[in-house]
């Protein structure tokens, strides 16, 4: 811990104290305290919004697939909400992630 001289008084401080402890002088070698920049991540509002009418399709889907039963065969609308819904919610992810890295 070497000493440096205060520009003020030219008394003699550490180099790692932030103002001299004689004259309260603020040291030129001593580095600024600054807090660590935080990075805060925020997703696009849209892909939220894309996210959940996915989600709400997907169930549509399922729920009118399971509802009528296989007894008439497969009910293709229950097909095309289900698969509309999927590719909904993880293209909205997708591109989440593809904004944000």
């Amino acid at each position: 811990m070497p000493l440096i001289k205060c520009a003020d008084c030219k008394r003699e401080i550490s180099d790692r104290a932030p103002t001299c402890p004689h004259c309260g002088a603020p040291a030129r070698s001593a580095p600024a305290q600054r807090p660590a920049p935080q990075t805060i991540e925020q997703t696009a509002k849209p892909y939220k919004v894309a996210l959940i009418i996915g989600v709400l399709v997907l169930a549509l889907g399922i729920a009118i697939l399971f509802g009528q039963g296989f007894d008439h065969g497969v009910p293709f609308v229950g097909v095309i909400l289900a698969a509309a819904g999927i590719l909904l919610t993880l293209g909205s992810k997708f591109m989440a992630w593809f904004e944000h890295g």
